[in-house]
């Protein structure tokens, strides 16, 4: 593939034809080299052979020397009346040095040590007795003639021997050298028949590398044809430089996007030219960046104007030529929206910001004089009424009602949007919760001639774990938007189990008007009613089908709506549930039992709540001090000790916060003194800034007498201590259990038992998990009453009793006692666990 910019006299085939010719004319060189190997070869063994024989005359003519040297030496010893001793002496020294030559030379090495060594030594011998002779005085020598004749003429056998076995030995070796003469040409033959292949193969696999060398030009020059293409075509500008930097190639979109000809910037620096001051200077470090992925920069065009871009780099090296390819995109627009989009979010988060803003006021404004209105009339059913007082009592405490709900759905909406809504995991009877709502609507329906059933057949004698408060609610919501908008006719409520599928399916059915199909993902809108008239006859706030929906999705299921305009709506909830055991009945509202007198100092700036508090509580029997706002709620904090503070949150002068703070900060009196919050401010995070202030509890307002009763007993249990002894509960409350077995029969109770087992085991390793990892005190409170729960259905009721304990201290903040409370936990529970195994 041809690189941007290349001429076509850079096509890549070129070097190609040029590989090809010079094989064409290599192939006669490569004969030439065949045939002077083989006439080297040739040659060398005519030199070797000469050279082998040559060596082999030599060698046997001075063995043949030696034998004629003997003799001229054996004629000096007896030839001459007298004898001539200079001949003697001459013919010895030429004899003697022949000897030694063909003794210790290598080349006759073999000699020596054949069989002809015995000879050697018979000669050595005759030479070694007679040079002493030879070079002694004449006389001596001239007498000694005789002796050494007999002795040459006894070595000379010794000498024919040695000349002969020199013969032999010389003739193996002359056979041997040729035999390997012989094999070096074998193999010299085969390493050029080798050599020869070899090249053969090379030339054939050479032809096939330049026939695919051919092909692979062709579709490089297409595969650069369609890049050419793309790149001239394609929506990005693309700029391609060498390693300095210099244009190469420049695009018809870069062309655009710059406002400039190609022509007038090949060959200028990309980074002066284009975008000066956002891409750095060609080093390693920066190379890298490069590649690492899209940036945005600020370029340049042609006639000054600055504008945002994205930019990538791909870098290309190749022989030390370094190429940089740089895709470049014009966002200005991107940009623009972007800008308009983080606008709008923060827009929308202002929004969200002054909506709870808003609804922390409006639930402080809107519950705070609520809480004087339910208050008084709580406190005026306790005085003689007549009938129709009772009456009037009763309208007026159901109008508050429904005011509370509003104002309730709304703070709900604002906690499932925010995710701090949690669920209860409690046993429950779903039929009785749906008796229960069609009990509490049926007056509405009455009033409007509006007939309520509810269809229970499919479900009786069921129970089942999960927040039956929210199934409550979800209930209220739905039956009474179908009462609103149903003029005349049923209402009807039916329930139903799934065992196989482990579904709950709730529904609400009315003969009403109907929903169009069009709206009928609206009505789940907030604040959405289908008439929004003021004049329309259902009057509500548009919240009850929204929240009934956020609930049912936030415990796992769906709600499925069937309607059509004139033949009613209905609603079916599908919700996942696991089977409970049935728990004891709760006991009937009883009135409130009468409780020590405390001492209580209530912190109220609004005189009508005061009013209502103070009567609630003195009738509660308790003695109360009242301070009209913080500052003298400090300052009387400071004078005595109290038994609990009731602190209103909103006052003047001093907040009801700030308050808390400064009373556990100092060293009064009431520095340990429970502190109960009452409040309109119903959000988590409010609820979580009290507790960070030191409050241990919040009563939200509306404040009942049952609510203040419930914290003075609190409160009670806290600073009287127990005894360990006569108020320790048994282990197991036989009759709540029997209760269980014997409306679940043998083999149901045994399987729940072992689940209750299962869960109990896995929910105390949880806790102590969380303990070591520090984890939120809400959730291992939430834990700690869902074991509360089960515990208390099998009636382990000192089990139960343990972990109520422990859940107090976790919503109290005690860290400092969580770890013995639960370690006090394992011993209950082992106890527990053995106790019901034994049943």
């Amino acid at each position: 593939m041809l690189p941007v910019g290349q001429d076509r006299d850079d096509d890549p085939s070129q070097p190609e034809r040029g590989r090809w010719w010079s094989l064409t004319l290599s192939a006669p060189f490569v004969a030439l080299c065949i045939a002077g190997v083989l006439l080297l070869s040739l040659d060398a063994a005519r030199h070797i052979e000469a050279l082998a024989t040559a060596n082999s005359d030599s060698s046997q003519w001075s063995l043949a020397q030696l034998e004629v040297e003997f003799g001229s030496h054996q004629r000096a010893l007896v030839t001459g009346a007298p004898p001539d001793l200079e001949a003697v002496r001459l013919t010895f020294d030429i004899f003697y040095s022949r000897f030694e030559t063909i003794s210790k030379g290598r080349l006759y090495a073999d000699i020596t040590t054949s069989e002809a060594a015995a000879d050697f030594g018979a000669v050595t011998s005759f030479l070694a007795g007679s040079v002493p002779l030879i070079d002694g005085d004449d006389d001596t020598l001239r007498a000694a003639l005789p002796a050494m004749a007999a002795r040459a003429e006894a070595i000379r056998p010794a000498l024919r021997s040695i000349s002969l076995n020199g013969v032999r030995i010389f003739s193996a070796q002359a056979d041997g050298q040729r035999f390997s003469v012989l094999r070096a040409l074998i193999r010299i033959t085969a390493l050029t028949a080798a050599l020869v292949l070899a090249l053969a193969i090379g030339v054939a696999a050479l032809w096939r590398l330049m026939q695919v060398a051919r092909q692979e030009a062709r579709r490089r020059a297409r595969a650069n044809h369609r890049l050419r293409a793309i790149v001239s075509t394609a929506l990005d500008g693309i700029v391609v430089t060498d390693g300095e930097g210099l244009i190469l190639e420049f695009n018809a979109a870069a062309q655009r996007i710059f406002h400039c000809k190609r022509e007038d910037v090949l060959g200028r620096m990309a980074e002066r030219l284009l975008f000066p001051d956002s891409v750095a200077n060609h080093s390693p470090d920066a190379d890298q960046a490069a590649q690492m992925g899209r940036r945005r920069v600020t370029a340049i065009r042609a006639d000054g104007e600055h504008f945002p871009a994205e930019l990538s780099v791909t870098l290309s090296e190749e022989g030390g030529n370094v190429l940089r390819v740089y895709y470049l995109r014009d966002i200005t627009r991107q940009v623009a929206d972007e800008r308009e989009l983080v606008a709008a979010r923060d827009q929308a988060v202002a929004g969200e910001r002054a909506k709870a803003r808003f609804l922390a006021v409006m639930s402080h404004e809107m519950r705070t004089p609520l809480n004087g209105l339910i208050g008084t009339l709580e406190l005026l059913n306790d005085t003689p009424l007549s009938p129709e007082q009772q009456n009037f009592l009763r309208i007026v405490r159901r109008s508050g009602d429904v005011l509370l709900t509003h104002v309730n759905d709304v703070l709900d909406i604002s906690r499932l949007e925010t995710g701090r809504f949690t669920f209860a995991e409690d046993p429950y009877d779903p039929v009785a919760v749906m008796r229960d709502v069609a009990e509490t609507l049926r007056p509405t329906a009455v009033a409007g001639g509006i007939g309520l059933t509810a269809d229970s057949t499919a479900a009786e004698g069921l129970h089942v774990l999960g927040d039956a408060p929210r199934v409550r609610q979800i209930l209220v919501n739905l039956a009474g938007n179908a009462i609103k908008f149903t003029p005349a006719g049923e209402v009807g409520l039916h329930v139903r189990h799934d065992p196989d599928a482990g579904k709950l399916i709730l529904s609400v059915s009315d003969t009403g008007i109907g929903i169009p199909p069009d709206q009928v993902e609206r009505i789940f809108e907030d604040f959405v009613t289908l008439d929004a008239s003021y004049m329309r006859a259902a009057e509500g706030t548009g919240l009850g089908l929204g929240i009934a929906r956020r609930l049912v999705e936030g415990m796992g299921g769906h709600v499925a709506v069937d309607s059509a305009p004139g033949r009613g709506t209905t609603f079916t909830v599908t919700l996942p549930v696991r089977p409970a055991i049935r728990p004891r009945p709760p006991p009937e509202a009883e009135p409130v039992a009468p409780l020590p007198g405390r001492k209580v100092l209530l912190v109220e700036d609004n005189a009508i709540n005061r009013l209502v508090a103070t009567s609630m509580l003195v009738k509660l029997g308790q003695e109360v001090t009242e301070a009209f706002d913080g500052a003298e709620g400090l300052e009387r904090a400071e004078q005595r000790r109290y038994d609990l503070i009731l602190m209103d949150i909103s006052m003047p002068r001093l907040d009801g916060v700030e308050t808390t703070r400064r009373i556990r900060a100092g060293s009064g009196p009431n520095r340990s003194t429970p502190i109960v919050a009452l409040t309109a401010h119903a959000l988590p995070e409010d609820i979580a800034r009290f507790r960070e202030a030191g409050m241990q509890h919040s009563l939200t307002k509306p404040i009942t007498r049952r609510a203040l009763a419930m914290a003075l007993a609190d409160v009670a249990t806290v600073t009287t201590p127990p005894d360990p002894v006569a108020d320790a509960p048994p282990v197991i409350d036989r009759e709540t259990l029997d209760a269980a077995a014997s409306s679940l029969g043998p083999e149901v109770f045994r399987t729940l038992r072992g689940r209750f087992f299962d869960e109990m085991e896995t929910g105390l390793t949880r806790l102590e998990e969380r303990l070591k990892s520090g984890g939120a005190r809400e959730e291992y409170a939430g834990d700690i009453h869902k074991l509360a729960g089960s515990a208390a259905v099998f009636g382990a009721t000192a089990l139960h009793a343990a972990l109520k304990a422990q859940e107090t201290r976790a919503k109290r903040a005690e860290e400092d006692r969580l770890l013995p409370g639960h370690t006090a936990l394992l011993p209950i529970w082992a106890q527990t666990r053995q106790a019901l195994s034994a049943i």
